[in-house]
Order: structure tokens, then C-alpha cells, then sequence
């Protein structure tokens, strides 16, 4: 039983041993045929290119700064001037896909016109002090 045991794990060993040359001969004949077709592969132009075909465009910006004013004087929330601006921007013939409105990008955009109407009008209250 034991020596059976040990022919069949030496008939596997001379088996690997095999296909280990048989490999080894395929590799070295592929490198031989790479070294000659150097010149063809020049020949040829690769199928894709490194760029990717479909490149993504960022979404244009809807929000003005007087828009943002209407919107904040009307008390709207960012969620309810999505749908407002989608359908008023969908009944003047534009893509929606092709404009940034969603509620993220309405809020971001209403804080920076925030921000910035504040500056002005602390800029122009500083310059109206008297000396």
C-alpha cells in the first residue's frame, strides 16, 4: 500500500516534471518569435488609446446671484427650487441633464451669493463711517 502510494507520488512528480520543460520550451519560443517581430509590431497601431473615449462634462450652473435673491425673498427651500428650476429650465427647451440642479448644488451656490452680498454691503458700510 505504501509503495504504491509512493510510485504514484513519483509517476506525479515525473508528470510536473514534464509539463514544467514542455513550458519552459514554449517560453523560450515565444521570446525567439517576439525578438523577430519586433519590427512587424511597429507596423501596427494599438486598438484603444491610453485617453478615454467618453469624457464626463461638468453640468452647467443654473444660479445667479439675483435668482438666489428671488429665491430666498420667497422663502423657498433648496428641495422646492430644484423642481421649480428643472421644470422652468425643461418649459424653455434646455436638457436637463446638461444643468446642475439639484439640491446640493442650489444650497452651495445660495451660501456663496450669501456670502458674497454680505461682503458688499459690509464693504460699503465701512466706507460710508465718518473719519
Amino acid at each position: 500500500m505504501r509503495q504504491e502510494y509512493l510510485r504514484s507520488l513519483e509517476d506525479e512528480r515525473k508528470r510536473a516534471g514534464t509539463v514544467t520543460d514542455i513550458a519552459t520550451e514554449l517560453i523560450s519560443e515565444e521570446e525567439s518569435d517576439t525578438d523577430a517581430g519586433d519590427s512587424v509590431a511597429d507596423e501596427f497601431e494599438p486598438c484603444c488609446s491610453s485617453t478615454p473615449a467618453h469624457t464626463t462634462r461638468r453640468p452647467a450652473p443654473v444660479m445667479t446671484p439675483e435668482l438666489s435673491a428671488a429665491l430666498d425673498c420667497s422663502n423657498a427651500s433648496s428641495r422646492k427650487a430644484t423642481f421649480v428650476l428643472a421644470e422652468t429650465a425643461r418649459s424653455f427647451g434646455h436638457n436637463v441633464m446638461d444643468l446642475a440642479i439639484n439640491p446640493k448644488s442650489i444650497r452651495t451656490l445660495r451660501l456663496k451669493f450669501r456670502e458674497q452680498s454680505a461682503q458688499a454691503v459690509k464693504a460699503a458700510f465701512h466706507a460710508s463711517e465718518p473719519s
